[in-house]
């Protein structure tokens, strides 16, 4: 005992050497002597041995475990071992051992600060395993460290556990309520989770403690993003580009916002301003591209998307808006690698992969088979990552009861979709239908207000989760939902997915199957789907209207049918007023040789693309390609206003309908401004629309059955002036007549149809 007592004395003198020697020979003397390897240990840790001092202070603890200072100094040996998970234990040891000693305190806070920038580190390297670790270990010697609790939240989030992230950051706030960050990454997770409500009061939180947080603003921007609030989203960003003028990403999003809202030359602003502070941002070079694809200056796009895809070829946006270029220029089969390869990038996109899925319609080289396979993907992509949940009870279902219908789209507005749907809410029995329209759309003009007074209930939801509006049909009791948009812009796909409504139903906006198993059924009729031919290129069962599956209504606008031009002009002007994605290489070779067979004849294109004078060129450069000059041709862009665009009609004597996606609006536009129109007959839907038409007002016979019949046809009728004048001055008055503008016969049919799928659920098979 003298001489552990001698040993002590020279540790105290800085002898550690000396100390070593006697504490050594101490525990050879007496094994069981905790103060000997204690002694040893620390003496060792002293002249920097700290393996053997760890293992020497952990036999004394062994013989000893209630001794503080054993832990504490054992802390200290693993501080310097960087072994900080376990001198944390140590220490917190200690401090339990002795709660009146400052020295295991502060021990085991400047540990778990240490470990806490040891964690920042991984998780900034993206070392996310060794980052948890050391988070879970800081609390472990502090359970209420907020910051902690608060970092390990946000590696929830960037592992996708929304749940465990939100219980994180919400221990956090319970320490610290007055944390900004703390109620912004609340936000941000409550966002990532659809809860847009709950996240936009978790950023106001922020913003009462810090109001001039640009990063606060900017989340905020994004909340008001995503429930469409254009008003709030500008106000934000504004705010937080006035607080940090340098914001790139507020500033990025705000000529995003601004491209939206179609304000072309404050997008441009915003552009300039981010590509001055950040030349290389490929996100900004992309926005570009939209804008000028909005001005029409298509071929200038595409040089601001390649230059996107140069600086970053991962930017998924930027791979779909040039499929949208080129779509758009015609380029059908170079839009669908683009889209693929942004669908590749962002595969958790529905928008991108909808986008996708439509512009398979224009192919011409893709089999029908594997168009099918490709829609019914959709589904396990973006559908619900859980299974919906449970309908609530059904009313009393008794089959004669008033039905309540729901029909959902982006195009309740001045739109082709509209013109079809008008009909049928002005048609329609309201004592047998209640019509609800849950409206997506952004903007509202005349055509809403005319569609909300037909409507019984009309339902913004532009911004509103698939969730929420799931949950709001739900409420409504709605018996059949009605899907008006298919894959096009703006469509609902992910809330049908949810199963929103006990029945589904696709109609009219989109000329193929959705893909999902949750809608049920498609309206069509027998020329459009003829029995036996199409059914099995669909996931919804057919459901074919007798006299046809849509019911037009003719544009007020429209001026009086104009005499046929080519008494005046003694010659022939064929046209195409078709989506110029309708226009392929093998189309224009059939037009082309239809104008080498009518001497004289021209050809007129009308899209808006046109207005391009690369997209032009690109098109003309077709036509030269089969013989047809340019001065043969005229291309027309933009045309403001219905009723100047319909006037172009008074110079066209043949509408030439564009294969395989055959045109439906423009095909009744041309009809009823006397235009008669060849179409040319393939096998599925899209290719099949134009029979429908031209069967629903008896004339069947401008059907070709093939590309030489479609020529021939076409050549055959252009050879016939006689009969032309005739066709000028009937066809308005036989579409007036017909089925295709009967809206009592649309209302009947539709109903007979619904009546039926309602039975059915009554009485399944």
């Amino acid at each position: 005992m003298r001489r552990l007592v001698d040993g002590k004395a020279r540790f105290d003198s800085a002898d550690f050497a000396g100390a070593q020697a006697i504490a050594e020979e101490a525990t050879l003397a007496a094994p069981g002597d905790q103060d000997a390897w204690h002694l040893l240990g620390v003496a060792l840790a002293r002249q920097g041995a700290f393996e053997r001092s760890a293992c020497c202070l952990q036999r004394a603890i062994a013989l000893a475990p209630g001794i503080a200072d054993f832990h504490l100094h054992l802390g200290n040996v693993e501080l310097e071992r960087q072994r900080l998970a376990a001198a944390i234990r140590c220490y917190q040891r200690a401090a339990a051992l002795d709660p009146q000693s400052e020295l295991p305190r502060r021990a085991l806070a400047l540990a778990c600060e240490r470990q806490l920038d040891a964690g920042i580190e991984h998780q900034r390297a993206g070392r996310r395993k060794e980052a948890r670790a050391c988070y879970e270990s800081v609390l472990v010697g502090q359970p209420a460290r907020a910051d902690a609790l608060h970092l390990l939240g946000l590696l929830d989030y960037e592992t996708r556990d929304l749940a465990a992230a939100l219980q994180r950051v919400d221990a956090a706030l319970r320490v610290a309520p007055n944390a900004a960050a703390f109620h912004e990454s609340r936000g941000i997770i409550l966002l990532a989770d659809d809860r847009i409500g709950d996240a936009q009061e978790s950023f106001a939180s922020a913003l009462r403690l810090q109001p001039n947080s640009a990063s606060h603003l900017f989340n905020a921007a994004l909340a008001h993003w995503r429930r469409r609030d254009d008003a709030a989203v500008e106000a934000s960003l504004r705010a937080a580009i006035a607080s940090e003028p340098n914001h790139i990403e507020a500033r990025t999003l705000l000529a995003e916002l601004y491209c939206n809202m179609r304000r072309l030359d404050d997008a441009d602003r915003e552009i300039g301003s981010v590509l001055a502070l950040a030349p290389d941002r490929a996100a900004a070079h992309a926005l570009r591209g939209r804008v000028l694809r909005a001005r029409g200056r298509h071929c200038d796009a595409l040089l601001a998307l390649e230059r996107a895809l140069c600086l970053d070829v991962s930017l998924g946006a930027a791979h779909n808006l040039l499929g949208q270029v080129l779509k758009d220029q015609g380029r059908a089969a170079e839009a669908i690698d683009a889209y693929r390869h942004a669908v590749e990038r962002d595969p958790r996109n529905p928008v991108i992969g909808s986008n996708l899925l439509f512009a398979l319609n224009y192919a011409t080289d893709i089999a029908p088979d594997t168009v099918l396979a490709e829609h019914r993907a959709w589904p396990t992509r973006h559908g619900p990552a859980t299974p919906p949940p449970a309908l609530p009870p059904s009313p009393p279902l008794d089959p004669g009861r008033r039905l309540k219908i729901g029909f959902v789209s982006a195009d309740l507005c001045a739109h082709s979709v509209a013109f079809f749907l008008e009909p049928l809410l002005a048609g329609r029995d309201r004592v047998a239908l209640e019509v609800s329209c849950y409206a997506n759309n952004t903007t509202s003009d005349a055509v809403s207000t005319r569609l909300a007074a037909l409507a019984d209930s009309w339902r913004r939801i532009a911004g509103r989760t698939d969730d929420e509006v799931a949950a709001r049909i739900r409420a409504d009791g709605i018996d059949i939902l009605v899907d008006l948009s298919g894959h096009t812009r703006g469509n609902r796909m992910p809330l049908f997915a949810r199963r929103a409504a006990p029945i589904q139903v696709t109609w009219i906006g989109y000329p193929n199957t959705t893909g999902l198993a949750t809608m049920d059924y498609r309206l069509t009729d027998c020329w459009a789907d003829p029995p036996g031919l199409t059914e099995s290129l669909h996931s919804e069962t057919l459901v074919r209207l007798p006299g046809g599956f849509l019911c037009y209504a003719p544009q007020r606008e429209a001026p009086p049918v104009a005499p046929l031009p080519a008494l005046a002009s003694g010659r022939i002007t064929f046209a195409s007023f078709n989506n110029l994605a309708k226009v392929n290489a093998e189309l224009i070779g059939r037009w082309a040789a239809i104008l080498n067979a009518v001497p004289g004849s021209r050809m007129m294109l009308k899209a808006k693309p046109l207005a391009d004078p690369g997209t032009r060129a690109l098109m003309a450069a077709e036509f030269s390609r089969h013989a047809v000059p340019p001065e043969r041709l005229e291309l027309v862009g933009w045309v403001d206003g219905t009723h100047h665009h319909l006037e172009h009609y008074a110079r066209v004597d043949i509408a030439l309908d564009t294969f395989p996606y055959h045109g439906t609006t423009t095909t009744c536009e041309a009809l009823w401004m006397g235009v008669p129109v060849i179409t040319w007959v393939g096998r599925v839907h899209a290719a099949r629309v134009g029979v429908s038409l031209l069967n629903s007002i008896g004339h069947p016979e401008l059907v070709a059955t093939s590309g030489d019949d479609y020529v021939a046809t076409a050549v055959a009728l252009a050879r016939d002036v006689e009969r032309l004048r005739r066709l000028r001055a009937e066809l308005r008055p036989t579409v007036a007549t017909s089925a295709l503008t009967d809206t009592a016969r649309i209302a009947s049919e539709v109903e007979a149809a619904f009546r039926r799928m309602w039975h059915r659920r009554l009485r399944p098979a």
